[in-house]
């Protein structure tokens, strides 16, 4: 979806992690406990990235037509 903003050469050797509820909860709180939350500094799947960047896309895309449609001026 960001050619430019990704590197994808080096999410492919990235590892995915989840957040548990309780490093949910570290995460959100923000600061010095967001780095207990996310050790290796990201969350998710960066070897996904790939297949989810166009359906993130495309919900974008519906979202923002449907936000577009309803504006009532």
């Amino acid at each position: 979806m960001y050619p430019d903003l990704v590197d994808l050469d080096k999410a492919k050797r990235l590892d995915s992690y989840s957040l548990s509820p309780e490093n949910l909860d570290q995460w959100l709180a923000g600061g010095d406990s967001t780095v207990n939350a996310v050790p290796l500094g990201y969350a998710g799947n960066p070897k996904g990235y790939p297949s989810v960047s166009n359906i993130a896309k495309e919900l974008i895309e519906v979202q923002v037509k449907a936000i577009c449609e309803n504006i009532h001026m």
